[in-house]
């Protein structure tokens, strides 16, 4: 569908690229942290369709709710994860030993060539695989699901390898 010469994609696309550019605008004001952290949930909310979106950030070792697509006077600002503590604290706790393992079995790929989309969604299948939540078959399907739907076909692909290779060794 076009409009005005434009594609509605390429419409929504500078769309998006305003957002970000609002976000900088904000940070670069030194605006409230609130205020800026709010605008990240709904520039996210509005790229990928979800019930809740929640925003931690990595404060003295715990992990702390910042911001939240409905917020909870309640809850924002008080509520901690400690790190480990749910897949949230597991992955920032892990983090460095989880993105070695996948970068070791991402042949042809470094960790940082991948798109951020590609690199959260192991992440996820990894933390599954090394805490059982589901069968090893399970967490690997639902990555691939949400690698078809967030990312690419050529993504999924790569996610259903490097994670059947994750499982073949935990297995082994």
């Amino acid at each position: 569908m076009e409009r005005g010469g434009k594609t509605v994609k390429s419409l929504a696309h500078a769309s998006d690229i305003e957002a970000l550019h609002e976000i900088g605008r904000h940070l670069a004001a030194a605006d409230p942290l609130h205020q800026v952290l709010d605008r990240v949930v709904e520039f996210v909310s509005s790229l990928v369709p979800c019930d809740s979106c929640f925003l931690y950030v990595l404060e003295g070792g715990v992990l702390k709710l910042r911001a939240s697509k409905h917020p909870h006077p309640d809850v924002v600002d008080r509520l901690t994860l400690r790190m480990g503590q749910g897949i949230t604290g597991w992955v920032a706790k892990h983090i460095e030993q989880i993105d070695e393992l996948l970068e070791t079995h991402s042949v042809g790929w470094t960790l940082d060539r991948m798109p951020a989309v590609d690199r959260n969604i192991l992440r996820i299948g990894a933390y599954e695989l090394e805490e059982e939540t589901v069968p090893a078959e399970v967490a690997i399907n639902e990555a691939v699901l949400l690698a078809k739907r967030y990312a690419t076909d050529e993504a999924a692909r790569l996610v259903n390898g490097i994670l059947g290779h994750l499982s073949s060794e935990r297995a082994a």
